[in-house]
Order: structure tokens, then C-alpha cells, then sequence
């Protein structure tokens, strides 16, 4: 089975897909978050976990599924850092096979990152199956996906994960799990998620309810979204980075470090 879902059959598609995943705009939202970007809390607690996490990666790394490979830049023990992605670009330096995966030899990288990719993947097993293969003994992944989050396809959209789903998938494919956490918990995560539930607010045809919930909808944007991401970001603090353990159960996004035994 593809470890990622076909691309041939939506061509045009995916090379959308390619071209936002190098935009400014996404770039600069993840490298640096703004309390006015509508995705502030999940972005910034994402960056804050790779932050905290990177320099534990040492040497050879593949960035799988990399994108725009907007956080490059946190792993300054890794001299080589290869970015693989599934369509030819100037910053891919690995075009990955029509399956997803990587056609490298066994053993061949120190460590991997992977942010955000794993809900986009038709075969999960099979893409940490490839992780391990291609991991050294005692290689590091440090990996991040969504826990409560929009659709999005990119081409494709698969999954949604709890912790405990995500850590049985990586043991029962040979990996000791390091860390294990909640990204954009309890009251921050519900805050995150009433940006996107405010977005949803649309009324077809066109009438005075639709210009009504338009309204809404930029007055929300304008004021109330940095205003709440900054109550969220320093009321809430303690829910950005939380262990998989902590009683929360609204969270955006989970991760793990996990060593390949």
C-alpha cells in the first residue's frame, strides 16, 4: 500500500499544495508566529516543542515530508539536513517515490523530523515502518501531527491522533518512546479552536444573514483574534507544551521523540 495517498490522479492539485507550502506567508507564520495570525497558539507551541526538542537530534537528519522545511534552522547539530518532499522543488534535495518513500539505503540517517505530515499519510504503519528502516540503531524522531484540528487536504487529509495512539504506533514498530506530549491544551486549545469554529460561520445563498456572518466574521479576525491569543498566551501558558499524561482532553496537536531500538 502507498505510504502517501497517489498523487498522479489530482495533478493539479498537489502542485498548489507545493507552491503554499513555500510562500512567505506560511514560512513566516511558522518561523514566527504572530498573536494576530488566527493559527498563533498551535503554531507557536508547536515551534516551541521543536525548539526544546532539536537539539537532541544529532548528525545526518531527513526532514520527511518537509514542505517549506520552515523550521531548519532548530537543528543546529545536525550538519546535514536533508529535505525530502514528494514533488521536485529547489529546496527538496530528495524527491520521494511515487509511494512515499525514500528509496535511501538501510541505516542511513542519525535522525528524522516530521511535523505535521503523518495525518496526511493513507498508511501510517508504513511510514514509520520506512522511519525505522532508514533510521540508525538508536536514531532519534521526533515527529508532531494534529489532535483536534480542521480538515485540510494536502492533497489528502486522513487522520486525527490522541497520544496514546500515536505512542502504541511507534511501539508496536520498534521505537522507544522518549516523550510524549499535548501541544495547545485545555482552555488554550479551546481557545484555538473557537478561531476555527468562528471561521465555519457562512450562510448560503446570499442574503442579509450572509453579510451579517461576513461581518462577524472580520470583526472576530480584526479584534477578538489577537486579543484572545494574547489571554490565551499569557493567561493559559501552562497548556502549550504539556506531558501526553497532563487530564486535558482538548488538544491540537500531540508529538513524540521516539528512539528506534
Amino acid at each position: 500500500m502507498p505510504i502517501f495517498a497517489s498523487m498522479t490522479e489530482e495533478k493539479a492539485q498537489p502542485r498548489n499544495s507545493s507552491a503554499i507550502l513555500a510562500e512567505e506567508r506560511y514560512l513566516r507564520e511558522r518561523r514566527d508566529p504572530s498573536f494576530r495570525d488566527k493559527s498563533y497558539l498551535a503554531l507557536a507551541d508547536l515551534q516551541e516543542f521543536v525548539r526544546r526538542t532539536a537539539p537532541k537530534m544529532n548528525g545526518r537528519l531527513l526532514d520527511y515530508g518537509c514542505g517549506g522545511a520552515p523550521y531548519r534552522d532548530l537543528f543546529a547539530n545536525c550538519p546535514v539536513y536533508v529535505r525530502a518532499d514528494m514533488l521536485q522543488a529547489p529546496e527538496i534535495d530528495l524527491v520521494l517515490a511515487s509511494d512515499g518513500s525514500t528509496n535511501e539505503p538501510d541505516a542511513t540517517y542519525d535522525a528524522i523530523f516530521s511535523a505535521q505530515v503523518l495525518e496526511h499519510v493513507a498508511d501510517p504503519g508504513s511510514y514509520v515502518r520506512e522511519c525505522g528502516r532508514v533510521l540508525k540503531k538508536g536514531g532519534l524522531i521526533l515527529l508532531s501531527t494534529h489532535g483536534l484540528f480542521l480538515e485540510h487536504k494536502c492533497p489528502n487529509d486522513y487522520y486525527r491522533w490522541t497520544s496514546q495512539g500515536l505512542e502504541e504506533l511507534f511501539r508496536a514498530h520498534g521505537f522507544e518512546i522518549l516523550d510524549s506530549v499535548k501541544l495547545t491544551a485545555g482552555t488554550r486549545g479551546a481557545v484555538q479552536m473557537l478561531h476555527y469554529l468562528v471561521e465555519q460561520f457562512r450562510y448560503q445563498p446570499p442574503s442579509i444573514t450572509t453579510l451579517f456572518l461576513r461581518a462577524l466574521r472580520k470583526l472576530y479576525n480584526v479584534i477578538f483574534v489577537p486579543s484572545f491569543n494574547l489571554c490565551g498566551r499569557w493567561l493559559f501558558e501552562d497548556g502549550g507544551v504539556v506531558p501526553a499524561d497532563d487530564t486535558a482532553t482538548i488538544y491540537i496537536g500531540v508529538g513524540v521523540l521516539a528512539k528506534k531500538l
